[in-house]
Parts: C-alpha cells; sequence; structure tokens
C-alpha cells in the first residue's frame, strides 16, 4: 500500500486527453477515475439526452444513480469528435456493439498509441475475445497496442471512489505500464497481468 500511494504521488503530473467510447455504468466510472486523475475526459454516447445530463447535471442517473460526475468529465454524441479529442482510447461498449464501434475507429483513420477496452464477455457467435474481435475488425490499422482491462470489480463501487484493484494485460509491456499510471488514483490501481 505504501509503494502504491508513493507511486501514486510522483505520476500525478502525467496527464493526457483520453476518449472514452461507451456510458454506461462501466464506460462513466472509468472515466470517472481519468478524470479523477486529472486527465482530459471526453465521453461518447448515443443518445443525446444522456449527453446533455452528464454536460449539464454531472449525472449519469440511468447507470449510476447518485453518483456526481467530475466537471471536467465530458460528453458528445459525435463519435468523431470523441476520437480526435484522445491521445489514448478507452472502449466500454458491450461485446455485441464491439465490431460496429472498432469499424468507426478503423474507418476514422486515426494512429491511436493504445487502445484500451473493458468490455467483458466472449462474441456468442464466433467464441472470440473482445481483442481477437477487434483484431478481426483492424484495429491493428490504427494502434500498435491492445490493453484489456478486466476486473474484479463493480461500476457502482468505482464510481462511489471505493478501493478497486483490476488486472491489465497487452503484448506491450509498455502501455500497460503507462495504463497503469494513467488510471493510479488514491482508489484504484491496476495489477499487470503477463501474457
Amino acid at each position: 500500500m505504501r509503494y502504491w500511494l508513493e507511486s501514486w504521488k510522483g505520476m500525478m503530473g502525467m496527464k493526457q486527453r483520453v476518449a472514452v467510447l461507451g456510458a454506461g455504468s462501466w464506460g462513466t466510472a472509468l472515466a470517472i477515475v481519468l478524470a479523477d486523475n486529472g486527465h482530459d475526459v471526453l465521453m461518447w454516447a448515443r443518445r443525446e439526452d444522456q449527453v446533455n445530463e452528464m454536460n449539464g447535471h454531472q449525472t449519469n442517473e440511468k447507470y449510476l444513480s447518485g453518483v456526481t460526475l467530475p466537471k471536467q468529465l465530458k460528453a458528445s454524441t459525435h463519435m468523431g469528435e470523441v476520437l480526435a479529442h484522445g491521445e489514448a482510447l478507452l472502449i466500454s461498449v458491450p461485446t455485441s456493439g464491439m465490431r460496429e464501434a472498432v469499424r468507426e475507429i478503423v474507418a476514422f483513420n486515426k494512429t491511436i498509441p493504445y487502445v484500451i477496452h473493458a468490455s467483458k464477455g466472449i462474441e456468442p457467435d464466433t467464441l472470440l475475445r473482445v481483442s481477437e474481435l477487434m483484431k478481426d475488425e483492424g484495429i491493428e490499422k490504427v494502434t500498435d497496442s491492445i490493453v484489456c482491462l478486466s476486473g474484479p470489480s463493480h461500476a457502482e463501487e468505482v464510481a462511489r471512489r471505493q478501493p478497486t484493484t483490476v488486472t491489465v494485460s497487452s503484448d506491450d509491456v509498455h502501455a500497460t505500464k503507462r495504463l497503469k499510471i494513467c488510471l493510479l488514483t488514491k482508489t484504484f490501481a491496476c495489477i499487470r497481468m503477463k501474457i
């Protein structure tokens, strides 16, 4: 714990622009962690009313009732605007919508240093893991690094700033280290898993 807190104090100066696709409970909770850590976060949501609520009232009641969003966390329904914003991209859409999201990312044709996916499950028809599905849709045309972020965790606990540790894994060790730094707060930490 002491090392974690010392590391956190030393890394607070590393801020970046992060695009988050998916404004459900898990995507919003992770966006809160990023914003709490001082990153410039822009989220993509499908519904205009949800974006208006998030930007105007700092809430996302349908998914995280009773949670106040940080003021520096903003949202948009324009995926192109969100993708243009990010130095890093975190995707937290349902697995059933991942192919469509990756197609749009690839079509936008912006090089992204690293892409984090926080979506759970496998694709029912193909039995592909999310990272395999992303590669199947050509994500490697826009990034060299795919990082998987997984629990055990609950979005509600993360959003309420309860102590949480998650795992991150990737073929790219540097990307996992960078993500650990990007997400590290007083209440949220990542453990790198070797693959």
